[in-house]
C-alpha cells in the first residue's frame, strides 16, 4: 500500500503549482462464501481508491477522486483557476506519526485472508448443517480494508480493520410449503460462534411452524422485545434527533441510561481511528443520565462514511456529512434471555421492522412483527400472528428496562452499527392491533 503512495507522491509532485497536498488512500479485500449442502461457492472482489485535496501557492483548492488504475493521470492536473476562492493554508494538518498502529480488537492475525482459509473456514460451514429435516444456507461475508492519510508534512496515518458477517436461512426439506428462519451474527475478528447462529436459526423454524396462537392484551404481564427491533428504534430516533443541535432535544429517558458515540469501541463493528478528513475520532456523549446533553453537529474527529464497502468512500467535493460511529446504550440491569423467566404471560418479540416517528420531543414508535412467541410461566407456548405495536417511544424508554448484556445490531443501509441490549416493558406501554 505504500508503494502506491509512493507512486501517487512521484505523480502529484511533478506538478510545479501544487504547493501542499492530502492524499487518502484505501483498499478493500471483499470475500462473499456461499455453503449449501455440498456445494460450495465464494468469490474475492478488490476494491481501491484514492481522494485528493491540493492546495496551489496561492491558497486556492483542487479536490481529485479516482481509482489506483487512473494514478498516472495525476502528473497532468490542471491549476485551480484565478477565480476560485482562496482558503485558510491551514487546512492542512500537521499530522503527528500515531502510536496506534490498528483499530482496538484487530490483531495482526485477522487481517490476513488467504485461500487456504476461505476454504477452511467453508468446510467448517458445511460441516454444521446436520439436521436431516432441516435445510440450512449459509453466507459468510469477510472485509479487511486498509487506509492510509498523508500529506506532505507528516508521515503517512495508516489502520487496517477487518469484519465478519455470518447469516442462516433455514428451511424444511421437502415441504409442501414455504416456511423459512433467518437469524445472523456480527463481528469484528473471528470470535463468531457459528453452531450458537444454526442452532437458533433452526430452533425458530421448529417453533414458527407450531399452531399460531392470538394474542389478548388484556390478559398479558409483560413483553419483552429483542434488541434486534430496539437497535431499529433507537438508530431512528438517533438519526432523526442526535445529528443536528438546531433540532429540539427529545424528552427524558431513564435515569440510569446514557448514550454514547463510541469510534474507540474495543471490536466495535464502526470503530474508526480518523475520520474522512484525517482527524483523529474521539467519543461523543449524547445522552447523560437519560437526558440528552449534546449532538454530533459541529464536533471535531466524528465525520464518518455515508456508505458501506464503497472503492472511494466519499469524494471532497462532496460536503462531509457528521455521521455516528458506534453508537452504544450502557446503564441496563440483568441478563436479557432471563427477562422471560416471569410469571403469567410473557410477550416475546423477536423480529420486524421499526420506526419511530413525529415530534422529536415525543416521537411514536411503530413495530410490525415478524416473528413473535407467547410464554407462560417460563414456559414456550407457541408462536404468535403477525400483529403490530405502537406506543410512546419516550414512555417506552423511560418506564421501561433495558438489559446490560448488549447486542450488536447491524443495518447496511445506515453507515453505523448500535449496541443495545433487550428491552422489558409493562403492557400500558404499547397497544397492539
Amino acid at each position: 500500500m505504500l508503494d502506491i503512495l509512493s507512486d501517487i507522491k512521484s505523480q502529484v509532485e511533478r506538478n510545479r503549482w501544487v504547493s501542499d497536498y492530502e492524499v487518502f488512500l484505501q483498499e478493500i479485500d471483499r470475500v462473499q462464501i456461499n455453503a449449501n449442502d455440498e456445494i460450495s461457492k465464494f468469490n474475492i472482489t478488490k476494491h481501491n481508491g484514492i481522494a485528493l485535496r491540493l492546495l496551489s501557492g496561492e491558497n486556492r483548492l483542487v479536490h481529485f477522486a479516482c481509482s489506483i488504475s487512473m494514478i498516472p493521470l495525476l502528473s497532468n492536473l490542471n491549476p485551480p483557476k484565478s477565480t476560485q476562492n482562496v482558503i485558510d493554508s491551514k487546512l492542512f494538518f500537521n499530522f503527528n506519526e500515531s502510536k496506534l498502529r490498528s483499530i482496538h480488537g484487530d490483531e495482526g492475525f485477522t487481517t490476513s485472508i488467504s485461500k487456504e482459509f476461505i476454504q477452511k473456514m467453508t468446510s467448517n460451514l458445511l460441516q454444521l448443517d446436520k439436521e436431516d429435516h432441516i435445510h440450512n444456507e449459509q453466507n459468510l461475508c469477510m472485509l479487511k480494508e486498509k487506509r492510509v492519510i498523508f500529506n506532505t508534512l507528516s508521515d503517512p496515518m495508516r489502520d487496517t480493520s477487518f469484519k465478519m458477517k455470518y447469516e442462516v436461512n433455514s428451511t424444511f426439506r421437502d415441504s409442501s410449503y414455504y416456511s423459512s428462519s433467518y437469524r445472523y451474527d456480527l463481528s469484528r475478528g473471528y470470535n463468531i460462534d457459528f453452531q450458537d447462529i444454526l442452532n437458533k436459526s433452526n430452533q425458530s423454524l421448529v417453533h414458527q411452524n407450531m399452531s399460531k396462537l392470538s394474542v389478548d392484551l388484556s390478559s398479558l404481564t409483560s413483553v419483552v422485545i429483542h434488541p434486534r427491533i430496539v437497535g431499529q428504534l433507537l438508530m431512528d430516533f438517533a438519526y432523526n434527533n442526535l445529528l443536528d443541535d438546531k433540532k429540539s432535544k427529545g424528552g427524558s429517558w431513564n435515569k440510569q441510561l446514557h448514550l454514547y458515540d463510541d469510534p474507540h469501541k474495543r471490536n466495535g463493528w464502526s470503530s474508526e481511528l480518523f475520520d474522512d478528513t484525517g482527524i483523529l475520532t474521539k467519543p461523543q456523549k449524547l445522552i447523560e443520565g437519560g437526558e440528552q446533553i449534546s449532538s454530533l453537529q459541529g464536533q471535531s474527529g466524528i465525520n464518518y462514511r455515508k456508505t458501506w464497502f464503497n472503492a472511494i468512500p466519499r469524494s471532497y467535493k462532496n460536503i462531509i456529512t457528521p455521521m455516528f460511529t458506534n453508537l452504544v446504550l450502557t446503564g441496563g440491569v440483568g441478563q436479557g434471555e432471563k427477562f422471560l423467566n416471569r410469571n403469567g404471560k410473557v410477550l416475546y418479540i423477536l423480529d420486524g421492522k421499526a420506526v419511530t416517528r413525529g415530534n422529536p420531543s415525543n416521537p411514536q414508535y411503530i413495530i410490525h412483527t415478524q416473528e413473535a412467541e407467547l410464554w407462560n410461566n417460563f414456559e414456550f407456548m407457541g408462536p404468535i400472528n403477525n400483529i403490530s405495536l405502537q406506543g410512546s417511544f419516550n414512555e417506552m424508554m423511560s418506564d421501561g428496562n433495558i438489559s446490560n448484556d448488549q447486542i450488536l445490531v447491524f443495518d447496511k443501509s445506515i453507515p453505523y452499527s448500535t449496541y443495545v441490549g433487550w428491552l422489558f416493558i409493562k403492557p400500558n406501554l404499547t397497544s397492539i392491533g
